[in-house]
């Protein structure tokens, strides 16, 4: 009958043709290198486009928030650093896209600031 071919060819594939999959990828450090990856961006913050610049702000944001112990205090230091350093150049690369309202992108960079300033300041002190 129909059914026991089908029921027969299940059981082939099951037991015979599948190979089971076992996954070890587990995600470790992918936080890490994602933070890493933006920092080593922004040595060129010239260079990137604008929406690519804010995807990254908007995804540190999250990353910090969500994420936090993840990633070394000294890899966030970093991060502060270099937008602190490269900010007025995330202005002027958000700016000169010409959209209609900057204002939200402009955001996103003060938002990281305050971000990671209160977060480093908070586990810094706590280390006191």
């Amino acid at each position: 009958s129909p059914f026991n071919s089908i029921n027969g060819f299940v059981d082939l594939w099951n037991n015979v043709l599948a190979k089971p999959t076992k996954w070890k990828y587990t995600g470790e450090g992918l936080h890490v290198k994602t933070v890493k990856r933006f920092i080593g961006m922004l040595h060129n913050t010239e260079k990137i486009e604008s929406k690519l610049l804010v995807k990254q702000l908007k995804l540190s944001i999250n990353m910090a928030n969500d994420y936090w112990d993840k990633i070394p205090l000294k890899i966030w230091g970093s991060l502060y650093q270099k937008v602190l350093e490269q900010q007025y150049i995330i202005q002027d690369v958000i700016l000169k896209a010409k959209k209609k309202k900057p204002e939200k992108d402009l955001e996103c960079l003060e938002i990281i600031k305050k971000c990671l300033k209160q977060k480093l300041s908070s586990n810094y002190n706590q280390a006191a």
